[in-house]
């Protein structure tokens, strides 16, 4: 099976950090959330991956290389231009159309969700995307009857009330899609996807089906609020959504402090509340972090005093 992982946003909400390293390479207790997304996706039958890349992509080219250090077989689809999400899978045509479904997933989500009932569901309604959806407050946009998508933001129902059937939920950023759709997806031009599903909706009734996921973990790693909320849930809460491959162990700490490999922490440094902190890198004495994430090779100075940062090069 096929996957597309959408990696060529600027991640301009976590800047000056995307300035260093694209969003999909941010550490998750020293691994990038790239790895997981890879591994989640081979729980499930993915061998195959393309991953659209336009901000810093040479970055992610180096880490990926031929995908072979992680199980799978990976390609790159660089954009001069960012093309969206709709004209970043169309430009993805050769590689996808031969498949018999594939599966479409932001690279910036933090998940561990059951992918498999959502892949039978798509099978048995036998639509042309099935989005992934569930029940989170602040992001609920979509507009569901049953299973059909009828509504995304509000579009085609603004300043009517909608019927008590209808239900808004959000979208996880994970979609699955039958080939069929890349005849309604430019080659190579920018396309919104959203304005896609609406003409959809329209013109081609029950073409889009919502699948709610629910009792998964999921975290959108797009603000540097989210970011640190992440690294809370897992060394305080004890959740664990994060898939391991053969190269990358990564076991759950006990307690909320992670240090990664070769990493040297005075024992006169107080940390505190939660903290991670990469590989190769140096807590010098009377350093003080409090509910922080350390990138590797990184320096912390004596003396130092942080509080909910993230600590870089």
């Amino acid at each position: 099976m096929k996957a597309v992982i959408l990696c060529a946003g600027y991640g301009e909400r976590l800047r000056p950090l995307t300035n260093i390293l694209p969003k999909p390479l941010f550490p998750i207790l020293e691994h990038p959330l790239l790895d997981n997304i890879i591994y989640h996706l081979k729980k499930f039958g993915v061998n195959e991956i393309c991953i659209n890349t336009h901000w810093l992509a040479e970055k992610v080219a180096h880490h990926l290389e031929d995908g072979s250090g992680f199980g799978v077989k990976a390609h790159i689809s660089y954009e001069p231009h960012i093309l969206g999400i709709g004209g970043g899978i169309g430009t993805m045509r050769d590689f996808l159309k031969d498949e018999e479904l594939f599966i479409v997933h932001n690279g910036d989500i933090l998940t561990n969700f059951d992918l498999k009932p959502a892949l039978d569901f798509h099978r048995k309604e036998h639509s042309l995307v099935t989005l992934i959806l569930h029940n989170y407050k602040v992001f609920n946009n979509v507009t569901v009857s049953g299973n059909e998508i009828i509504d995304i933001g509000d579009q085609l129902y603004v300043g009517t009330e909608l019927k008590p059937a209808f239900v808004k939920l959000a979208f996880t950023g994970v979609a699955i899609m039958d080939p069929n759709i890349l005849n309604f997806l430019p080659y190579k031009k920018p396309c919104s996807i959203n304005q896609i599903y609406i003409e959809l909706i329209k013109s081609h009734q029950e073409s889009l089906k919502g699948y709610v996921s629910k009792s998964h973990y999921w975290k959108d790693i797009g603000t540097l609020g989210s970011y640190l909320d992440a690294h809370r849930d897992i060394l305080v809460e004890g959740i664990s959504p994060l898939s391991v491959g053969d190269r990358h162990a990564c076991p759950l700490p006990r307690g909320s402090i992670y240090i990664g490999n070769s990493s040297i922490v005075s024992p006169l440094a107080k940390l505190t509340g939660f903290v991670s902190i990469g590989r190769n890198c140096v807590i010098e004495q009377e350093v003080e972090l409090e509910n922080c994430i350390v990138w590797d090779n990184v320096i912390v100075h004596k003396g130092k005093i942080v509080k909910n940062e993230v600590l870089c090069q």
